[in-house]
């Protein structure tokens, strides 16, 4: 964020929100948020061999309480997809950093659909906040 968006090079606070990191991979963009404050992060990457890594990487940043998670999820597999219906996969973040590759970027706009709120929820949560 540079000077010109008001934010002075400052990170926007994170404290009440849920982050879902699109394939983490080493889990620094989640983990980074986490220590900024979320409330929640949920690290979602295919490559369980990742995982050992990633819990090794939270506990050495001290984040132990719970507000990170690990979810296995392949773009290729629906069933591995997180359920938007539930209250807890529900997020105000969703990242992705170095996830596109040749010929990922349907699978990514797929991923990226299925976990961001409808239009009918984001027009209702903007409407709770406008006094």
């Amino acid at each position: 964020a540079g000077d010109d968006d008001g934010s002075n090079g400052q990170c926007s606070d994170l404290s009440n929100s849920r982050v879902l990191e699109l394939g983490c991979g080493t889990g620094v963009v989640g983990l980074t948020c986490a220590k900024l404050g979320a409330e929640h992060v949920t690290l979602t990457d295919s490559e369980s061999s990742l995982w050992p890594l990633l819990r090794r990487s939270i506990a050495a940043n001290s984040i132990n309480d719970g507000r990170v998670s690990i979810h296995g999820l392949d773009w290729k597999d629906v069933s591995t997809f997180l359920d938007p219906m539930v209250s807890t996969n529900r997020y105000d973040l969703v990242l992705a950093a170095d996830v596109l590759y040749a010929g990922m970027d349907g699978l990514f706009a797929r991923v990226l659909a299925s976990h961001l709120p409808c239009m009918d929820e984001v027009k209702g949560m903007q409407s709770k906040s406008t006094p």
